[in-house]
Order: C-alpha cells, then structure tokens, then sequence
C-alpha cells in the first residue's frame, strides 16, 4: 500500500469519518426521495458516535493501547543529555482565581523531577 493510503485510510476509518459519511448519505437519500434509507443512515450515523462515546468503548479502546506501552521503573531508564517537558499543564485562569492552574496532564512535571533527581538528565 502506498504511504498516502496508509495514511489517509485510518482516518476514514474514525468513528467521526464515519458518521460524517452517514450522514451525507441521509442528504443524498433525502434529495432523491428515499425517506426510509435517510432515516436509516440518520440512525446509523448517531448510533457509531454514541457507542464510540460510551465510556465502557472508550475505555476499552485506550486500554488496548496503553498495554502496548507500559510503564518503565525510573531505574530502568537510561540517561540522557536532556530532559523534555511537553507543554499542556496549565488551564486558564477562571475567575475568582488569579492564577493559572494545573491540569491533569501535570503529572508530566512530577515525571520530569522523578527523572531529574534520579540522575537521568545532564545538570
């Protein structure tokens, strides 16, 4: 397969592709008329969105991908001559605060410490 393809294909794939497709099929069957396979493809088109939404789906699916990449002891590993932090803890200042906030993607600090003082990072 092509490098294009194998790009472009999953994401046609996604449940939002799909849906989105289902529900240009309702306007096309809508224009010519078809009120049984409009509403069909209507249904069908709420139905992927509501079960790829489902909290038991959604779970299921990212736990099939985070058990491909578990997580490593810090001792285990190796050093580095930096260490990264990815941006994305901080929310928005929401009133009566005057501050940012830390999001739950903040975690990703405390990591970054862990590795700092265990060594894993040029000082």
């Amino acid at each position: 397969m092509p490098y294009y393809l194998s790009k472009i294909v999953p994401l046609l794939l996604l449940p939002i592709s799909l849906s989105l497709f289902a529900a240009l099929l309702t306007c096309v069957f809508i224009f010519k008329g078809r009120r049984g396979l409009a509403l069909a493809s209507l249904f069908a088109s709420i139905l992927v969105l509501w079960v790829f939404a489902l909290p038991e789906v959604a779970g299921r699916l990212m736990w099939s991908l985070e058990r491909q990449y578990l997580p490593v002891p810090t001792v285990d590993i190796p050093a580095a001559d930096c260490i990264v932090v990815m941006g994305g803890t901080l929310g928005f200042v929401s009133y009566p605060r005057v501050n940012v906030e830390l999001t739950d993607a903040s975690d990703r600090v405390f990591q970054t410490a862990e590795l700092y003082r265990a060594g894993k990072g040029r000082t």
